[in-house]
């Protein structure tokens, strides 16, 4: 069974770590983001709403993007 960790675990998680520091496309998750990418130009028009999940990296990704 996995606890939850105290908001201050995370937040120096994310600021220590090198995997959250470097830009998206450094990122191990950038393979699959851009499946994401493509999934959003499947949309004319699509409505994005960024709630702060994570480091922001995929949100620099569509916004980059044109998105």
């Amino acid at each position: 069974m996995v606890t939850e960790k105290q908001p201050q675990y995370y937040d120096n998680l994310f600021q220590t770590e090198k995997d959250y520091q470097v830009s998206y496309r450094q990122s191990y998750y950038y393979v699959h983001w851009t499946q994401v990418i493509r999934f959003l130009e499947y949309y004319r028009e699509p409505k994005i709403m960024e709630i702060g999940c994570g480091t922001g990296q995929l949100a620099q990704y569509i916004y980059d993007e044109g998105f």
